[in-house]
């Protein structure tokens, strides 16, 4: 990964957004619907989730190439240091966009050999959108989210990113494609509307 992903901005309370906070939630759902028992856990960031699947029982194995992060293991995602079908369910999520596009699918690839279940992973997507979430009586939600894939991309794409979803080169079409090259099925693909600039992939 290039240095500027290497920067570490966990300590910082602005780092908390609604919307980060939200991409946790949508994670410990799908391994929660999985029932999952056995977790990779690629790209922990600050370890919220790492801590809530733990404290719930489940056995969740973290990996990152950043030392400071201490995490079990110290490696890349491109070869990751496990065994075929280790592990029940692995999540990536913001962590791919910081490799080359080209090493996009070798990662895939590698993250399929070691899940004998689902994954899980979520790419930043910069399309134009707008989005609308309610919240009813009763805890019910509805929600709907619309992209504008054919408008400009808004703002510069993240430094730390080697290439973002939604860009002119990075379509999400483009995205699918190279997912069923590495023989990987989209169970779902979806933008939730409190977190409208992400999108997740359910693969198996």
């Amino acid at each position: 990964m290039n240095d500027a992903a290497r920067t570490i901005p966990y300590a910082q309370l602005e780092y908390y957004s609604p919307e980060r906070l939200g991409q946790y939630y949508y994670q410990i759902k799908a391994v929660r619907e999985a029932q999952a028992h056995t977790v990779l856990e690629i790209g922990p960031g600050p370890g919220v989730v790492t801590h809530i699947l733990r404290r719930a029982g489940l056995t969740v194995l973290t990996c990152d190439c950043e030392p400071s992060l201490a995490p079990d293991l110290l490696a890349d995602v491109r070869d990751l240091p496990l065994a075929a079908g280790a592990v029940d369910f692995t999540l990536c999520c913001q962590v791919l966009e910081h490799l080359p596009f080209a090493d996009f699918s070798v990662a895939m690839s590698e993250i399929k050999r070691v899940t004998r279940g689902q994954m899980l992973i979520s790419l930043p997507y910069a399309a134009r959108v707008v989005y609308s979430l309610h919240k009813w009586p009763g805890g019910r939600r509805s929600s709907w989210v619309l992209h504008f894939p054919w408008l400009p991309a808004p703002g510069q794409m993240a430094k730390n990113h080697y290439w973002e979803m939604g860009r002119r080169e990075y379509p999400k079409k483009k995205i699918i494609q190279t997912l069923q090259a590495a023989q990987l099925s989209v169970v779902r693909a979806f933008t939730p509307a409190d977190a409208p600039n992400n999108q997740f992939f359910l693969l198996a």
